[in-house]
């Protein structure tokens, strides 16, 4: 959090999920998908490639 205020686009974007983060978008996703049946998520945190490693980890906790 402290990085996306900084005001600096290298350091607002340069981010990887916690474990709890994860556990909470993933209980928002599944309550989103049970309504709208498909969707899309995407990760905009790309600076040294987080945003790969992000979407890899939460698929794997959806698909548990």
């Amino acid at each position: 959090v402290q990085g996306w205020r900084s005001g600096n686009m290298q350091k607002k974007f340069d981010y990887s999920y916690s474990d709890g983060e994860f556990d909470d978008l993933r209980e928002t996703i599944c309550q989103m998908a049970r309504q709208a049946g498909s969707g899309v998520v995407f990760f905009n945190n790309h600076v040294r490639g987080q945003a790969v490693e992000n979407a890899l980890r939460l698929n794997r906790r959806i698909q548990g």
